[in-house]
Formats: structure tokens, C-alpha cells, sequence
């Protein structure tokens, strides 16, 4: 059980440092959102790294859910919870077990926020980029108008 336990823990620090990198490159892009100019950053660039980033972290969070199943199986629990194999494997281990999910929710909620943010900006900023758009003037509308510009030039002139 505590090499089932060991195996989650060293991919809970390999998501913890592919996470860390995505946190960097989602401040990179909030940026880019704020002042494109002035950031002297790629914006296609990091989406294309957080994409990147995103493939790897697939797989290791599919093997991550693997391994905690397994590891739940083991203890006897249905279903796999930090609480539920306090006391069926190594103290410490569960205790840094707790602490990587710990930083790892962490880490998910600065992302989500800080792309929340990016996406708020854009918003506004789309919003502010967009007039009401005009209604299409049609041919009699702009011949009208074009036989008063000329009557007001005629009476001026």
C-alpha cells in the first residue's frame, strides 16, 4: 500500500510542477490581455505552451485516478479519499500526500482565476471594440438625402 501511496505522491508533484509552469504562462497571457503592446509577449505563444502543457497533464492525471483507485481498492475503501487511507499507510506519507492535494488545489484556483480575469478583460475590451451597428441605409433613403445636400447647395449658392 505505501508504494501504491509513493506512486501517487510522486505524480501529484509532477502535476504540481506542469501546474506551476500553466500558472506562469496564465499570468504571461492576463499580460498580454491587459497591455498587448507593452507586454512584448506572444499570446499565440503561450496558448500554444498551455496547450502543450495540457497534453501532459492529461495522461497524468488519468494514471494519477488510476493509482488512487488502486490504492483505494487496497485499504478496502469504494472510493479513493485522503481521509479514507489515514491510518493504512505511512504517517508520513499521508501527511505529504494531504499537503500535495493541498497545493494543488491551490494551484487549480490561482489558474481558474487568473484565466477568469483574462477572459473578463477580453470581454470588456470586445464590448468596447463593438458600436451598436448602423441600420443599412437603403437606395431611396440615400437618394433622398443626396437631393437635399444638393437643394442646400443650390439655396447657398
Amino acid at each position: 500500500m505505501d508504494r501504491l501511496a509513493e506512486r501517487l505522491l510522486d505524480n501529484l508533484e509532477r502535476q504540481e510542477e506542469l501546474y506551476t509552469s500553466m500558472r506562469h504562462l496564465a499570468r504571461e497571457q492576463l499580460k498580454t490581455v491587459r497591455s498587448p503592446a507593452s507586454s512584448g509577449l506572444d499570446r499565440d505563444l503561450i496558448l500554444k505552451q498551455r496547450a502543450e502543457l495540457l497534453q501532459h497533464l492529461e495522461p497524468l492525471g488519468k494514471r494519477g485516478r488510476i493509482i488512487e483507485r488502486d490504492l483505494a481498492r487496497a485499504v478496502g475503501l469504494e472510493q479513493f479519499t485522503v481521509k479514507g487511507i489515514e491510518g493504512k499507510v505511512d504517517n508520513e506519507l499521508h501527511r505529504r500526500l494531504r499537503q500535495a492535494f493541498e497545493r494543488l488545489g491551490v494551484l487549480l484556483g490561482e489558474i481558474t482565476e487568473i484565466d477568469a480575469e483574462s477572459v473578463r478583460l477580453m470581454s470588456s475590451q470586445l464590448a468596447g471594440c463593438h458600436q451598436t451597428p448602423r441600420r443599412p441605409v437603403s437606395s431611396a433613403e440615400a437618394l433622398q438625402a443626396y437631393r437635399e445636400s444638393s437643394r442646400v447647395k443650390k439655396d447657398r449658392g
